[in-house]
């Protein structure tokens, strides 16, 4: 997942979400250095503490069962630009699942996906950072429902004799079932979920995947496919050396603790670093800090070692100061954190409406 991104359309089902249900935009920035008024101003950049924050406060502020499957469900192909276009226009179903997995880093989507065979269909797994459980589900299901929603104008034009799209074969989620499995299978359109999976999967059937989009156009397709690979290689070119420093940071956290140590290992000058920095929407603190959190969290899943043990191996030397940070960025201590993880489900469960389970 890129470090930043132009957030305006990407967030706008979750601002409106908010602003319907009477969360001042204010509310939903707050913690994130953003302000309200210049949130909508073109050009403007959100990176990942930023982004994290803003669906920190939309979940605290909240108070529905599936809130991403009610944000996602807004989600609308027309909004995203350039790959929207292509995806509307795309030959087939397919042609348009393909192209969005391969070019969504060009609209700033959060996440990614891959996308692989599957029985005749295609099996689509979204990849994520390290997360918090309650931000993992809020964005997993709000990526879900993006997707349906995309897929239900896609198949507007579904088969002659039938009155809905055909559904997907299955969706599968990472985390323990949350008890919302009504509003899971309405918003995406499937009869058959599994919880406690070992990725989160959307399963497409072939007869899906064959349908023809209402503006299917096999030249204008090509046209804007290319210009998004176009976004996209521009994109890649200014975040190459931005990957460089997350993935050094990520390697050497406990010695690594100032830009200047950064640039040092970069081959380059500290002025020069925080110039890129600050093209690229970000500084060195925030690098690190994002680097930490996802450190972090990966630590805390070792049951052997200490807060203090993970403490030290992020930086901190003394162990409230990390706890604070680690709140700061997740929204709930290390030990809550780490709690939350022991009470996964060590087995999978299937959820049929077939066979009457919740």
């Amino acid at each position: 997942m890129q470090h930043y991104d132009s957030h305006t359309a990407v967030f706008m089902p979750v601002v409106h979400w908010a602003q319907d249900h009477g969360i001042p935009l204010a509310s939903l920035l707050r913690d994130t250095g953003l302000e309200p008024e210049r949130f909508f101003d073109d050009g403007s950049r959100m990176n990942t503490a930023q982004r994290f924050q803003m669906l920190q406060n939309l979940i605290s502020l909240a108070d529905q069962p599936a809130l991403g499957m009610s944000t996602g469900s807004r989600a609308r192909l027309e909004e995203i630009g350039a790959l929207g276009l292509a995806m509307l226009v795309a030959p087939s179903v397919a042609d348009a699942v393909r192209a969005g997995a391969q070019l969504s880093p060009s609209s700033g989507l959060v996440g990614h996906l891959e996308v692989h065979p599957h029985e005749g269909g295609l099996l689509l797994r979204l990849v994520l950072p390290a997360l918090s459980p309650a931000l993992e589900q809020y964005i997993t299901e709000d990526f879900f429902a993006t997707v349906a929603s995309y897929l239900a104008t896609l198949t507007a034009g579904f088969p002659a004799g039938e009155t809905r799209p055909p559904p997907l074969a299955e969706a599968r989620f990472r985390y323990p079932d949350p008890g919302s499995g009504d509003i899971y299978r309405a918003a995406l359109n499937t009869r058959t979920l599994r919880f406690g999976a070992s990725h989160s999967e959307l399963l497409l059937p072939a007869r899906l995947l064959h349908i023809r989009p209402p503006l299917a156009n096999e030249f204008t397709f090509q046209q804007m496919r290319s210009l998004c690979e176009s976004f996209l290689r521009e994109i890649r070119s200014h975040t190459s050396l931005l990957q460089e420093c997350q993935a050094l940071l990520a390697r050497h956290l406990s010695h690594v603790r100032t830009a200047g140590q950064l640039a040092e290992a970069l081959g380059m000058s500290t002025r020069s670093l925080q110039r890129a920095l600050r093209r690229y929407g970000t500084t060195f603190s925030e690098l690190r800090s994002d680097a930490c959190n996802a450190v972090a969290m990966e630590l805390l899943r070792n049951p052997a070692l200490t807060i203090g043990d993970v403490a030290l191996a992020v930086g901190y030397s003394d162990t409230p100061n990390f706890r604070r940070a680690f709140r700061q960025w997740q929204g709930v201590t290390p030990s809550e954190f780490r709690a939350s993880l022991q009470a996964l489900p060590h087995r999978k469960g299937l959820v049929s409406a077939k066979r009457g389970a919740k």
